[in-house]
């Protein structure tokens, strides 16, 4: 199995999750995305937050919530 490292921001506020919408694939996810080679974690997830929402976040702004290992949506099975 081929596997894709990400990193998500998870938000929640009056009891509303903070979601993304990808007109390509049609589908709402957590906003977030692949990790590059030499980055952490959280620097992807600042960078990623960056480059879709047009939001600042310090890695000082982020908490470590839980791992999830996942199928990708839209990409071959096994992925």
């Amino acid at each position: 199995m081929k596997t894709i490292p990400c990193a998500a921001l998870l938000t929640l506020k009056d009891r509303k999750l903070l979601l993304a919408y990808s007109k390509n694939k049609k589908c709402f996810y957590l906003p977030g995305g692949k990790i590059d080679v030499n980055e952490t974690a959280v620097q992807a997830l600042c960078r990623e937050i960056e480059e879709e929402l047009n939001v600042h976040l310090g890695e000082a702004d982020l908490k470590y919530y839980t791992h999830i290992t996942a199928p990708a949506y839209g990409e071959i099975n096994g992925t």
